[in-house]
């Protein structure tokens, strides 16, 4: 026998990132499989063989980068030939072969969905294995390709796939081509070479616990996944009737402010049920159109009860501890409260909408001090909604009608000012809630918009987050964020009655 082999791998790696999330991750190889060769047998005995043996094999590591998070693409090929030989041969046989398959193989992800890519298109030509002898035999030879791409990168929590998860693609068995025989013949015989262009079986994605961490971090990123998405209209359990405020403890559980059901639901992370509390009333523990939570470092909740111009402090448990408030225009009184957080020292800071003022109390609502005021200039306010403190003890306030983000000291002294109206980057319709995570970043939900923005501690875009719709990571007029310690986002959803979890790839 006589002849070669060859095989001329080249790898893909695609990614499109739109609006923050990946929308197409592909990886695949490609390439041309060449045999050509000539073989003839003349065995005058019975022989047994059985083996196998390579044929061809390829790796080739390919690194590319998601955000500033670099991300290794290995791929290995490997060709065996087996085969399996049982049978007396007291003649000759003889055949050539030239054979070329352009062979491709790898993964999609796309739509939150992976999707495996094969294909294989195979020319033959050349004379079939022919023997003019007496021949009892049984003979069976496979060419098997064995692939195997995998990506490293950091792993996401609480993912079930990813695409910074491992993953493994290989082929299913029969082997993708083969021929076989069992014969007892007088003349001559030939086997088709075109049966050698039977389809491969398919891939199956599997994760793999083989992670490869990449430098030491930590690494920053524009980019995130839909993580959960949970709730639909109602007023059962895991149910909502537009949801507006939500807060995140150091436990990581939340806070969710069901505003048309008069209550407070609290989740795990994972969607997980915890408790609930509140009915509709004026009385203690009781809601009108609450708007808002904050959650202090001793786990205790603070809701703004909009309608009945007060904030309304929980313990962990939900138990009622005190209240504060009133309707009016003076220290301590409210018009219609929204927004409210709590600052690195425990003080309470609340963005009283309808007297277009910021007010801060201690922990107990003892009053403070108070900025603001009707109109367009710094330090002025029109309609605040949302409100956020930043580690540093920044305040962070986005106002509906003014289309814009202020920001301030601790004591109400202007730091800047970001946005104007539109639709375009940086640009807001109605913001009208803001969070803040451990590294200095700021979420605005632009609610008019539909979607949420991304801002450096000055202002500057990072990314763009959600669009218009129903969909997965679609918004219909969210009002509430969060963001917990690993920089994981909350979305209250609020016309469509559910919570979206996005996680960052990092």
């Amino acid at each position: 026998e006589k002849g070669f082999v060859g095989f001329d791998p080249s790898v893909h790696i695609g990614l499109r990132i739109r609006d923050g999330a990946i929308g197409i991750l592909e990886s695949r190889v490609e390439g041309i499989f060449a045999l050509e060769c000539d073989l003839s047998i003349d065995i005058p005995e019975s022989r047994d063989l059985e083996g196998e043996m390579p044929l061809a094999s390829a790796e080739r590591g390919v690194v590319f980068y998601m955000g500033t998070v670099p991300i290794v693409a290995l791929v290995e090929l490997d060709f065996v030939l087996k085969y399996r030989f049982s049978g007396l041969y007291p003649g000759g046989c003889g055949a050539s072969f030239h054979g070329a398959t352009d062979l491709t193989m790898g993964a999609l992800y796309e739509l939150g969905r992976w999707i495996d890519i094969s294909s294989l298109e195979t020319e033959a030509y050349g004379s079939p294995y022919s023997c003019v002898e007496r021949i009892d035999a049984e003979a069976r030879i496979s060419v098997e390709p064995r692939v195997t791409v995998s990506l490293y990168g950091e792993p996401l929590a609480d993912m079930a796939c990813g695409a910074h998860d491992s993953f493994v693609v290989s082929t299913h068995e029969p082997p993708a081509w083969e021929w076989s025989m069992l014969s007892r013949a007088e003349g001559g015989y030939e086997i088709d070479p075109d049966i050698l262009a039977r389809e491969p079986s398919g891939y199956r994605a599997r994760s793999s616990s083989g992670i490869l961490h990449l430098g030491s971090g930590p690494y920053s990123t524009d980019s995130y996944i839909l993580d959960l998405c949970w709730g639909s209209e109602g007023s059962g359990d895991y149910q909502f009737a537009y949801p507006r405020g939500i807060a995140c403890d150091a436990a990581g559980d939340l806070y969710v402010v069901d505003s048309w059901n008069s209550r407070i639901q609290k989740f795990a992370q994972d969607s997980t049920f915890i408790m609930k509390w509140g009915l509709e009333g004026a009385g203690e523990g009781q809601f009108l159109s609450p708007a808002d939570a904050a959650v202090d470092a001793s786990g205790n909740i603070y809701v703004t009860d909009g309608g009945n111009d007060r904030v309304q402090k929980f313990g962990p448990d939900g138990s009622f501890i005190t209240e504060w408030g009133g309707t009016g225009g003076g220290p301590g009184e409210f018009r219609t409260p929204q927004g409210i957080a709590v600052g690195p020292a425990g003080e309470v800071y609340v963005a009283d909408s309808g007297n277009h003022r910021v007010q801060k109390f201690d922990p107990n609502g003892l009053f403070i001090t108070e900025w603001g005021g009707y109109g367009t200039a710094p330090c002025e306010f029109d309609t605040p909604t949302g409100i956020a403190a930043d580690g540093a003890g920044d305040i962070y306030v986005t106002e509906c009608r003014n289309h814009r983000v202020q920001k301030f000291s601790s004591s109400g002294g202007a730091l800047a000012v970001w946005g104007v109206p539109g639709s375009g980057e940086g640009e807001f319709d109605c913001p009208i809630a803001v969070a803040v995570d451990g590294t200095g970043f700021v979420y605005i939900v632009d609610y008019g918009n539909d979607r949420i923005q991304k801002l450096t501690a000055t202002g500057g875009l990072v990314t763009l987050l959600g669009g218009s719709g129903t969909g997965e990571g679609e918004f219909d007029r969210p009002e509430g964020i969060a963001v917990d310690h690993a920089g994981r986002l909350f979305v209250v959803d609020s016309r469509n009655s559910r919570i979206q979890k996005f996680a960052p790839l990092h």
